[in-house]
């Protein structure tokens, strides 16, 4: 392979892909698991809300990454002015 060529490889192909890797959101995300009543219990705990607004939040958003979760208990606090 000619030297403008090997240029051209990387410019196209590999610094894009390096740019997306920065972009990608982590790979050990909290991920928040309803199927054992302990594994319910632990999060409902670590989260300061009963099981039952664990469970509601989770099917409201759809998602079970800590991150989503939290937002949206914060923002259901927020809308029913809960300190």
């Amino acid at each position: 392979m000619r030297p403008i060529e090997l240029v051209r490889v990387i410019n196209e192909l590999i610094i894009p892909i390096m740019k997306n890797l920065h972009q990608t959101p982590s790979i050990k995300e909290e991920i928040i698991l309803l199927s054992e009543e302990t594994d319910r219990n632990y999060w409902a705990n670590r989260l300061g809300v009963s099981s039952e607004v664990l469970k509601s939040a989770v099917r409201a958003t759809r998602c079970i990454t800590l991150d989503q979760i939290t937002a949206y208990l914060s923002q259901r606090k927020k809308s029913i002015g809960i300190s």
